[in-house]
């Protein structure tokens, strides 16, 4: 096995450092040539990828010093974001507790490491885009919660409720909006999920790590449709009248058009008739 806890120790005990940083490099090869083994436990391949953060936040620690000294955290930060988040194994596993209702205790299990690993390593920061993509929590794409429903659904879940540190805001607009709701885009609620500040706990956020986000790529939102105020007794009498109204005129509009069809095929086999007529009696003139 490849010796992450004597190298940690060795750290600890502040040896020659040129010693112990090739330790770190053979753990963070070992690990990775070990996750590309047919490794079907979610916990172990979870435990693999912490053991390749701990020795790359070390190793790196030990690489760089001054300006460059935070390496070791974006390592940390860049291996999670773009080695976590697409391990598939994980993936499903959080799936398995999101969205398929059954009751899976390992799924829960994990899907509560991975929440406690995220806010230790990135606390208010976890819902920063990563590549273009917005997660709540890894394997659960931000794009995937449509509509407030499945927002409140997957927010009331007991792992996400207990574990997960979300809060939500509602907006939906002035008193008077609520009040009238006559147009469309004053019945939309927009309800927002941002993860709660970690209060000092986190170890891996720095302002270098996130120094180009905004207060928006921290939160998501959905906006969901409010049905329509019910009407006046006043608006509902004049959308009565209307509506007869409406029917009324189409009634004579259709008589008026379907007289004026009569009277053209009246005329028309009237003036066919006298035509016959007349030629009859031009062939008796003529025989006689």
């Amino acid at each position: 096995k490849a010796p992450l806890a004597q190298a940690i120790q060795e750290c600890v005990e502040i040896k020659n450092p040129t010693k112990i940083k090739p330790m770190f490099d053979e753990c963070i090869t070992s690990y990775r040539s070990e996750l590309y083994k047919d490794i079907k436990d979610p916990f172990h391949r979870l435990t693999l990828h912490e053991a390749i953060m701990s020795a790359g936040f070390y190793y790196h620690a030990l690489a760089v010093q001054g300006a460059a000294a935070t390496e070791n955290r974006r390592f940390v930060v860049n291996h999670y974001n773009f080695d976590t988040r697409r391990d598939r194994i994980l993936t499903e596993g959080v799936h398995r507790a999101l969205i398929n209702p059954a009751p899976d205790a390992d799924a829960d299990r994990l899907l509560t490491d991975l929440l406690q690993l995220e806010r230790r390593l990135f606390g208010e920061h976890r819902m920063v885009p990563v590549s273009g993509t917005q997660y709540l929590c890894l394997g659960m794409p931000c794009s995937e919660i449509t509509n407030e429903t499945e927002l409140h659904r997957i927010l009331d879940y007991p792992i996400i409720k207990n574990h997960g540190a979300f809060s939500t805001k509602e907006e939906e607009g002035s008193a008077e909006q609520k009040k009238k709701r006559t147009k469309v885009a004053d019945r939309w609620r927009k309800t927002t999920v941002f993860p709660n500040p970690e209060s000092g706990r986190e170890i891996m956020v720095l302002p270098a790590t996130f120094d180009r986000t905004t207060a928006e790529e921290k939160k998501y939102t959905v906006t969901t449709l409010l049905p329509a105020p019910p009407l006046t007794f006043g608006e509902r009498v004049r959308e009565a009248f209307l509506k007869g109204f409406v029917t009324v005129f189409a009634i004579w509009l259709s008589i008026w058009f379907i007289d004026e069809e009569l009277a053209t095929l009246i005329a028309l086999l009237v003036m066919k008739y006298m035509q016959t007529k007349n030629l009859k009696a031009e062939a008796e003139r003529s025989q006689s």
